[in-house]
């Protein structure tokens, strides 16, 4: 039986985060930080870090600063749409000092799936909560949806749209094109995708991928497309269909392989007709 996809607890994550920084594990907390992941602490002054070896080295170096330092949760909220609010008391004694410092801030966090996209701070509590409520207005008219089905409509729909590779991939995914194509290969990473993709506009600048149906199994997901267009050149109108076959993670796109064969690309799945 296909395993069935949850929604994360997005107010739980927050708790956990939260705790694993008062006992100072810094490994639990960068295990939610994905390789685009942004730690945005521009209110604070402190600056704007990208990337987990970044984000990892400002903690280190903020948490060094004090003899003791304590989080306290006063409010977390979810928002809907991948958006969090937490409200944040933190006590702090820097080194060297007797005394204790006390702030209050917010945390305003986008999630993708279980994995936290970008963090910003904000000095202003109420100002936090503004912000993060625009936030989730505004994702909720733009953010991929969490079913898995309609999360790779939403895709198609973005790549037909935007004529480049949607954001649900996974910036380190892969793209493996079918094996009877000349340029078969691995293309790893979204540049190298976006300009394999590119190939294919400038043959058929009016290219459309239609997905016919959509099978999913656990992480795994077929989907059987036609490809449409006409040819730069000639105007000579293209039609074919082919199975694509999607490794998802937290929500992303981890690996698309193309197949030729439905049959096989349905065992690759775990499916059958």
């Amino acid at each position: 039986m296909p395993e069935q996809s949850t929604t994360p607890d997005l107010v739980e994550l927050v708790r956990r985060q939260i705790e694993a920084v008062n006992r100072r594990e810094l490994d639990a907390l960068m295990s939610t930080c994905p390789p685009d992941g942004v730690y945005d602490t521009g209110a604070d002054g402190l600056g704007v870090f990208e990337g987990p070896a970044a984000i990892r080295g400002f903690l280190e170096d903020y948490w060094g600063a004090f003899e003791d330092l304590r989080f306290e949760l006063e409010e977390v909220l979810d928002l809907g749409n991948g958006v969090t609010f937490s409200a944040i008391r933190q006590d702090a004694r820097p080194a060297g000092s007797i005394g204790y410092v006390q702030r209050r801030e917010a945390y305003v966090i986008e999630w993708l799936g279980s994995m936290v996209a970008r963090l910003t701070v904000y000095t202003d509590v109420d100002e936090g909560r503004a912000a993060a409520e625009r936030l989730a207005e505004e994702r909720g008219q733009a953010t991929p949806p969490q079913d898995v089905e309609e999360l790779v409509r939403w895709g198609y729909d973005w790549f037909n749209r935007e004529r480049e590779p949607p954001p649900t991939w996974l910036p380190d995914g892969e793209f493996v094109n079918a094996r009877e194509d000349p340029d078969h290969s691995t293309y790893r990473g979204i540049d190298a995708i976006r300009k394999q993709h590119q190939g294919w506009f400038d043959s058929y600048p009016d290219l459309h991928v239609e997905p016919l149906e959509i099978r999913a199994n656990g992480d795994r997901v077929f989907v059987w497309t036609r490809f449409s267009g006409h040819g730069a050149d000639s105007g000579v109108p293209m039609e074919m269909e082919l199975a694509h076959v999607f490794t998802m993670e937290d929500g992303r796109t981890r690996r698309l392989e193309e197949y030729f064969d439905r049959a096989e690309a349905l065992a690759a799945v775990g499916l059958s007709e």
